[in-house]
């Protein structure tokens, strides 16, 4: 790989057909059908102008997805963008109620976002990675882009703003989904149109692209993707894509809230298209490379997590979900089984002492509701003798829905 490719790929640029993943096969699509089942398809609008508004929204809706704006940018190219996002909300957006709504919020967050950011900028510096002058002025230049978007997101703040700016853009683009698909003036096919490949480079180590393999350029394309891995997680994305053109290679920047897994441990994903050439329904792509780094990676956490004493349920459901997966690497899939057997025992153990107290409580219950006060006691004793007794039962009742709330807190992995 070229210094001058790497650079341009790290600053989040378009990248040259074959110029990442040489060597590299690309994932092939299965003909699965994707959770959700049938995409939802939105009443066709009855104002013209919705697909223009919807197109010049869109862009704006995938801006936290877009590589172009975060990899590799400072936070003062940040709010330059978040600048024209309020010259978009000087033209109201009124063909379609939900592009309406959508862009209503997606805007003001934007906007809003500048009081958020602009006390952290001054924080934010990222010192310039000490390179010789003989090394390429590309190559310096993408380094230190990815420095400095490396050291801002370091700052809590900017950190914080980012999963919501993921969250708000993400919301946006999902519910605007439906108008993308009745508005699209491709053709319907259930083609490849898109690969998704694992590219390489130094600062990211594995990073995942989505490759166009439809023979033609493609305009005006989103780019639907829900990443998962093999323990059940999954997050959507949502790309814009102005131009794309045949066999170039568009790196996916991944969702703040995917990087407790990564592009490494992505293991699958569910693709689809929309574009005014062609709209792919959605395609089921395997990384079958990334599992023995998922298997090791989250072997790991849940070997911490079941240690802890806590939250069992979910390691054991986490698990259960790879055995399939891990089938194939006996070593992973031994230590999968042998932390599974561990997380259920102690488990187990956990709710069989639970048990044994409720029951003590119980046969405590049984014999306070079965007492009767002592023969020939006059009206007084009786009277407070059944004030007593009425106060046990109510404390018994108290411990036991204490120590059945406790047990379906350990069964339902709250504990």
């Amino acid at each position: 790989m070229g210094k001058v490719t790497a650079a341009l790929a790290l600053a989040g640029l378009w990248v040259l057909p074959g110029a990442l993943g040489q060597g590299v096969p690309e994932v092939q699509p299965e003909t699965i059908q994707g959770p959700g089942g049938v995409p939802e398809i939105a009443a066709r609008p009855t104002d013209p102008r919705a697909r223009e508004q919807l197109l010049g929204f869109l862009g704006y809706a995938s801006m936290s997805m877009d590589n172009r704006l975060m990899a590799g940018h400072s936070v003062g190219d940040v709010l330059e963008a978040l600048t024209r996002a309020k010259s978009l909300g000087e033209n109201p957006l009124d063909a379609d109620p939900t592009l309406q709504r959508r862009s209503r919020e997606l805007i003001s967050f934007l906007v809003l976002s500048r009081d958020r950011l602009t006390p952290a900028q001054k924080d934010a510096a990222a010192p310039v990675p000490l390179l010789s002058e003989q090394e390429d002025p590309m190559l310096v230049f993408g380094l230190a882009l990815f420095a400095a978007y490396f050291e801002a997101m370091k700052d809590g703040a900017i950190a914080n703003w980012q999963r919501d700016y993921d969250d708000a853009c993400r919301k946006s683009y999902k519910d605007l989904m439906p108008l993308a698909r009745v508005t699209a003036t491709g053709r319907q096919t259930n083609e490849p149109a898109v690969g998704i490949t694992p590219i390489f480079d130094k600062q990211n180590w594995v990073r995942l692209a989505a490759v166009n393999r439809s023979q033609q350029t493609l305009t005006n394309v989103t780019l639907a993707v829900r990443m998962e891995t093999i323990d059940g997680r999954f997050s959507d994305h949502y790309y814009f894509i102005p131009t794309w053109e045949k066999g170039f290679t568009f790196p996916l920047r991944t969702a703040t809230d995917w990087d407790v897994v990564g592009a490494d441990a992505t293991t699958s994903a569910q693709v689809e298209v929309v574009s005014d050439q062609v709209v792919m329904s959605r395609q089921a792509f395997r990384v079958d490379d990334h599992v023995p780094t998922a298997g090791t990676k989250f072997l790991g956490e849940l070997e911490v997590a079941v240690r802890s004493g806590k939250h069992f349920k979910h390691s054991i459901d986490r698990l259960e979900k790879m055995t399939g997966p891990l089938t194939a690497h006996p070593a992973l899939a031994a230590r999968r089984s042998e932390l599974e057997r561990e997380a259920r025992e102690r488990l187990s153990a956990i709710l069989a002492v639970l048990d044994e107290k409720i029951k003590a409580k119980l046969d405590e219950r049984s014999k306070v509701s079965q007492s009767q006060p002592r023969p020939r006691s006059n009206a007084e004793s009786i009277k407070q003798f059944r004030e007593r007794k009425e106060h046990d039962l109510d404390k018994i009742d108290a411990q036991l829905k204490a120590l059945r709330a406790e047990r379906a807190e350990w069964f339902s992995g709250k504990r």
